[in-house]
């Protein structure tokens, strides 16, 4: 497996993944994640000139994906917040669950936010996805406390990653 930059090309296969992991996990996909949605918002992300694609590869095929910016106060919504890379989006297609992509990606991602200076990660997380959660818990994040219900009535939970003092 390759983790290289994505580019605008990879917009169309990193929306594929999106959608494919949702409809794995759920049995469909939501609206927030049809591949028409997630490349529109993938598309506008894009354009932050803060925005760090990545794509795992496997074979010249994308297996992967994780977006994220510099996190912004009130959460997305105001200033950015030096210091805190946040992470949108991360998805392995489910041929490859359970092989480390993901947490290839999120390591990846640590330490390009570390030569970035930046001292932490944060995502938000369905609150049932307990796939998720773990994956996130076993690469070093952890559980702020904070929840809300997302822009499509899910629940969801808040992660933060400190990357101050690790390697």
């Amino acid at each position: 497996m390759h983790i290289r930059t994505g580019t605008d090309t990879d917009v169309d296969a990193a929306a594929e993944i999106w959608q494919a992991a949702h409809h794995a996990r759920l049995g469909f996909a939501p609206d927030g994640a049809r591949k028409d949605r997630a490349m529109a918002v993938l598309v506008a992300r894009l354009a932050l000139p803060d925005a760090r694609f990545l794509i795992a590869e496997r074979d010249g095929s994308a297996i992967g994906m994780l977006l994220a910016c510099q996190a912004r106060e009130n959460d997305g919504a105001g200033l950015q917040m030096p210091g805190l890379l946040h992470i949108s989006y991360v998805a392995t297609h489910p041929d490859y669950w359970g092989r480390g992509v993901a947490s290839q990606l999120l390591a990846d991602i640590a330490s390009k936010a570390r030569a970035m200076h930046n001292d932490a990660l944060q995502l938000w997380v369905v609150t049932n996805n307990a796939r998720a959660r773990a994956l996130y818990e076993r690469c070093g994040f952890a559980f702020t406390g904070r929840e809300k219900i997302d822009d499509y009535g899910e629940p969801i939970v808040h992660y933060r990653m400190e990357l101050r003092g690790s390697p």
